[in-house]
């Protein structure tokens, strides 16, 4: 969760940036912050930056194009569990 999503870039490559405002929001980013930080795969995205200010918190991944899980959203037991065991492995 949010406030806004934006794509940027740093050091010539495009990033994604997420920024909270609210408690609730805040605390969902840092918490996938921390599953970021503690999770290694090439399937996941990387993690660049997460910083937490005064009145808001950023998070900021490599860019790794348009299409999410979110918009995946495989219907198939099989497909869901192949997805789960990429990601774990």
């Amino acid at each position: 969760m949010t406030d806004r999503v934006s794509v940027d870039s740093r050091d010539r490559a495009p990033v994604v940036v997420k920024r909270a405002t609210t408690p609730q929001h805040r605390e969902a980013l840092r918490s996938e912050a921390e599953a970021l930080t503690a999770m290694r795969h090439p399937g996941l995205v990387h993690l660049v930056e997460y910083t937490a200010g005064d009145d808001h918190d950023e998070l900021i991944t490599a860019f790794a194009g348009s299409v999410t899980l979110a918009d995946f959203r495989p219907t198939s037991v099989g497909v869901i569990a192949g997805v789960v065991a990429s990601v774990a492995a």
